[in-house]
């Protein structure tokens, strides 16, 4: 159940992120740029614990699936030493999320 609460607290967080969107067949592929984009995730868990990998490792495998570049960073960090479980866990994230293209702004006559 907290496995799937945090599903939940992720996927809204990302929710906000900009998204690749699947193009319909008779458009054409639009351009786009990579979005640097920083954050940081808190889990504090009643009944679920978990470890620093393991709580990276739940945030990659949720920011990769929500389209997220390959070369993510994320850096887990709990209470507890030595990788231990623990009720409170935070992951730091860096990855680049792909965004539309800006309209270039009109060149200057």
């Amino acid at each position: 159940m907290r496995i799937a609460t945090l599903k939940r607290t992720m996927l809204a967080c990302a929710a906000g992120l900009p998204l690749a969107a699947a193009a319909a067949p008779e458009e054409l592929p639009a351009a786009g740029v990579w979005q640097k984009h920083e954050y940081t995730f808190s889990y504090a868990g009643f009944t679920s614990h978990y470890s620093c990998d393991g709580i990276a490792d739940k945030v990659k495998l949720l920011l990769l699936a929500s389209g997220a570049r390959d070369d993510l960073k994320v850096r887990g960090s709990c209470s507890d030493p030595l990788g231990a479980p623990s009720r409170i866990a935070v992951a730091r994230a860096s990855f680049h999320t792909l965004a539309p293209e800006a309209a270039a702004p009109p060149a200057a006559a």
